[in-house]
């Protein structure tokens, strides 16, 4: 773990950057010595007690002479440029910058700050030499440590607050079946298939094929989404199907949610990693992929390539009942 001194500046936006950031400020008890400003609100906030100022637009910096912090932490964003907005400011005033980094895909692209233009960090952090031997690769301005993740740190030892009955009483989830959730990664963002050879919608629409062979009362299958997917995009797909239980459930805390699930299934979201941790039975659908795997290395739960594949996997291993034929 990476202790720092002093008065810190923290800055996210996308999930993936703000729960290692608000789990470092925890398990290092800096509640006291830190600014955290943010362009998004999220529900797992509660989850932490660290407030969080809302971002209002200020210059970068401005807004660091004004507070005049020690250093800059940040996460990273592929939806936002407030991260590296912050670090470039931080840069001319000669202040040292932190960031976390916890996605195997993609590294370089989150410190372009322009087109074709890129802004570091003094210090890359990253939880494991996977990450390292990635970043080494990929930039080649910044000092970069393994530190461990924070936010796995965390929840190693978290538990929800609310109990399984009143959560899901407050979420609408059915208390009968299996609890089957599907963390789509938002591909189509990206350039979906033509990149991956798969995205969300075509994982779906392949695991609502094989849903549809079970029993509607053995379980519910519960679309997590990522908060920069395109849900209308899922919602309609979502629409066309009306032979699986399907439930969404934007508002739900999501820690909460993996806590109590029978499986997560995804494709290379770090939500998988995260329910792993928690001791959930992870499932990542991998069915004509035809991009170089980024979690080939983790020995992350069960790689399924087909729907057949997943049909056996649901009813012996999860023991959901198949529809009377």
């Amino acid at each position: 773990m990476y202790n720092l001194s002093g008065k810190g500046l923290f800055v996210f936006s996308d999930p993936g950057g703000a729960k290692p950031i608000l789990a470092y400020i925890t398990l290092f008890n800096l509640n006291n010595s830190c600014i955290v400003i943010s362009d998004r609100e999220y529900v797992f906030f509660s989850d932490y007690l660290v407030p969080v100022q809302k971002y209002k637009g200020e210059l970068p910096i401005d807004y660091i002479k004004k507070n005049r912090p020690d250093f800059i932490f940040t996460g990273t964003s592929y939806t936002s440029k407030i991260e590296l907005s912050f670090i470039e400011a931080a840069n001319k005033l000669n202040i040292p910058t932190y960031t976390f980094v916890d996605h195997y895909t993609r590294f370089l692209d989150r410190f372009e700050i322009r087109s074709n233009e890129f802004i570091f960090p003094r210090f890359i952090l990253v939880g494991d030499e996977k990450l390292y031997s990635i970043a080494k690769q990929s930039v080649f301005n910044s000092e970069v440590l393994v530190s461990g993740n924070f936010h796995h740190q965390f929840l190693r030892k978290w538990k929800p607050s609310a109990s399984k009955y009143n959560f899901f009483k407050e979420n609408e989830i059915p208390t009968e079946g299996k609890i089957i959730v599907f963390a789509p990664d938002p591909l189509t963002n990206v350039g979906g298939a033509a990149v991956y050879g798969l995205d969300e919608i075509s994982v779906f629409k392949e695991l609502a094929n094989v849903f549809r062979r079970f029993n509607c009362d053995e379980y519910t299958f519960i679309i997590k989404t990522h908060p920069n997917q395109n849900v209308e995009l899922l919602k309609a797909e979502a629409a066309l199907i009306d032979d699986v239980n399907i439930l969404f459930t934007p508002n739900a805390n999501t820690n909460s949610l993996l806590y109590y699930s029978d499986l997560v299934i995804g494709i290379f979201s770090n939500i998988l990693v995260e329910a792993n941790i928690m001791g959930v039975k992870v499932v990542r659908y991998l069915n004509k992929l035809t991009a170089i795997d980024p979690f080939k290395d983790l020995n992350l739960g069960i790689a399924i390539n087909s729907q057949d594949e997943l049909y056996d996997y649901l009813s012996k291993d999860l023991k959901v009942k198949a529809c009377k034929k």
